[in-house]
């Protein structure tokens, strides 16, 4: 069962049902798309999570706009718990999200409190590459404050 349905558990499980539904319709291929319009929109835009704002992020990835009613269709959520669990086990513990695999090792993280610019980015990438192909590595990290920042 979803934790309290209010704040970002209760949009998190919105737009998670959003890209079951996605996925549903379209396959794989879908969500990096969707998952862009739908970050642009909420953490670039603070827009508020709508059924026209994610309709609007569905019609830029080339989907149903119609899909947008799934927000509030809890017949998503069996597959939001699905792909929730099958991530853990990928991580092979309980952890947070976002679960991330390269090349068979699957970590939580990276957690970022700011998007880097494209060479940190690519240096990140190729950090994160290095960690998964040594296989005595198990964790790593640092302490955090305050939320996210992003850079308009």
């Amino acid at each position: 069962m979803f934790p309290s349905n209010n704040g970002t558990t209760w949009k998190s499980q919105q737009l998670g049902r959003v890209l079951a539904a996605a996925h549903d319709r379209a396959g794989d291929s879908a969500l990096g798309p969707l998952y862009t319009a739908l970050g642009q929109r909420v953490h670039h835009q603070s827009a508020d999570v709508t059924t026209a704002m994610v309709a609007e992020a569905l019609s830029e990835s080339g989907l149903d706009p119609q899909l947008a009613d799934s927000l509030n269709d809890s017949t998503y959520d069996s597959a939001v718990r699905v792909a929730h669990q099958e991530s853990q086990d990928s991580l092979g513990d309980s952890g947070g999200s976002p679960i991330m695999c390269l090349n068979g090792q699957c970590f939580f993280g990276p957690v970022l409190t700011a998007i880097p610019d494209d060479g940190e980015g690519d240096q990140l990438f190729d950090a994160l590459q290095t960690l998964a192909a040594t296989s005595a590595f198990a964790q790593l990290q640092r302490p955090h404050s305050g939320p996210p920042t992003f850079s308009s």
